[in-house]
């Protein structure tokens, strides 16, 4: 996998309870995944349509959860919103390419920022 080690350590930490064996249980809820997986399927258009706050829409290039054709298709409902595929990551990201992740962040507050209206203070 892609993902980097701390990434995985991290997920072991928090995410499993050792049993006095050594084998490890999930932390999550059984119920509470299959609510999640089921959202996965779920239409989701309306809401990006409806979204009014700035946003980046992000894939690693690798990813299994997020198709190409799912990223595009999601990507075509707001072309105002700009677009990010990074190459030689999964689904994720953040983990795999933070520098690249801070800095389109950075760049899209720096552009909502300059379309803001300007208020007075005092």
């Amino acid at each position: 996998p892609r993902l980097p080690g701390a990434a995985i350590a991290r997920r072991a930490e928090y995410g499993y309870a050792r049993h006095r064996d050594g084998s490890l249980a999930p932390l999550s809820d059984a119920v509470a995944m299959a609510r999640t997986c089921k959202g996965l399927r779920a239409e989701l258009a309306p809401a990006v349509r409806a979204l009014g706050v700035p946003c980046l829409l992000v894939r690693g290039a690798a990813s299994k959860l997020v198709s190409e054709f799912a990223f595009d298709k999601t990507a075509a409902l707001r072309p105002d919103f700009p677009t990010l595929v990074v190459e030689g990551a999964d689904h994720y990201v953040h983990e795999e390419a933070p520098g690249i992740i801070a800095r389109a962040v950075e760049d899209l507050a720096r552009r909502a920022l300059a379309r803001a209206p300007r208020r007075a203070l005092g």
